[in-house]
């Protein structure tokens, strides 16, 4: 179980560094994707620091923690995608669905349990 909780934390590592390098390099398109238009130089820096940090963030610590099987790494993931979950569930209270809101609100959902299960199974069979 522990390498089958390996390859899933791999699997979202590499979908979050892809969008936070696609995010940084190929701007427009993804920001048309996430529902955001941009008006200027300084929203385009915003929107690169502050989302490249989030993706960045969780895939960075998601590698981490597949390459080592660490639930420490693992649980730095699982807290940032907690709190973005957590935003997207508060727009939804406030302001009602968005149109496409549901899909990347299941990503981050199963994102959490690959993470969640990943630190159960690593508990018993790692350091």
């Amino acid at each position: 179980m522990a390498i089958i909780a390996r390859i899933a934390v791999g699997l979202v590592a590499a979908l979050f560094l892809y969008i936070g390098v696609s995010i940084w390099f190929n701007f427009d398109a993804t920001v048309l994707g996430l529902g955001l238009t941009v008006p200027n130089a300084l929203g385009r820096a915003a929107v690169r620091a502050d989302f490249g940090a989030l993706f960045f963030g969780v895939g960075g610590m998601s590698a981490m923690a597949a390459w080592r099987m660490s639930r420490t790494y693992a649980l730095g993931a699982l807290i940032l995608l907690c709190i973005a979950l957590t935003g997207r569930v508060f727009s939804l209270l406030l302001e009602g669905p968005a149109p496409g809101g549901t899909p990347p609100m299941l990503v981050e959902a199963l994102s959490i349990g690959i993470l969640a299960s990943a630190r159960h199974v690593w508990r018993s069979s790692t350091p």
